[in-house]
């Protein structure tokens, strides 16, 4: 069984490649949502729930919602092996806007139980295609974003 850290990249991976397959744009705010779409569904969907998280992190709520400091620590670490990770942001507005494309060094292969996979593919086939405002309107109107404080855990 891999590592939380393991699972997490794993899981990153896997979005990155998939959504780059199908001709998606992915940024990483729409990463990080599509994380939280896949480990709330694990958690507390409906039809395909396993009861815990596939990455096994923690969400906090910050200033621009769901977020794990677990995240930009993983792709860093995967950074130029598995994924690459482009700022293309404007260094004048000093904004960053950054992007994802599979990398050609991977130094492993996503592995997943059957309903974990099930739940990653299902998240990037039904929000993979939607824009990033539709994605955010999904993720703040659940009843753990609406009730949420800055800081709070809305998922572990």
């Amino acid at each position: 069984m891999a590592t939380a850290d393991k699972k997490l990249k794993m899981v990153i991976y896997y979005i990155v490649r998939e959504m780059n397959r199908l001709g998606y744009h992915l940024n990483r705010t729409k990463l990080v949502k599509l994380l939280f779409i896949i480990d709330y569904i694990a958690k507390k969907g409906r039809r395909m729930r396993i009861g815990r998280t596939i990455t096994g992190i923690k969400y906090h709520y910050y200033h621009y919602g769901p977020f794990s400091r677990k995240i930009p620590s993983a792709i860093q670490d995967m950074q130029g092996k598995e994924i690459i990770e482009r700022d293309i942001g404007n260094p004048l507005d000093f904004a960053s806007y950054y992007v994802y494309t599979p990398g050609n060094m991977p130094r492993f292969e996503p592995e997943f139980e059957d309903r974990e996979k099930e739940i990653i593919d299902f998240v990037i086939k039904e929000y993979g295609p939607y824009p990033l405002d539709s994605i955010l309107k999904v993720v703040y109107n659940l009843p753990e974003m609406r009730e949420a404080k800055p800081l709070d855990i809305v998922l572990e």
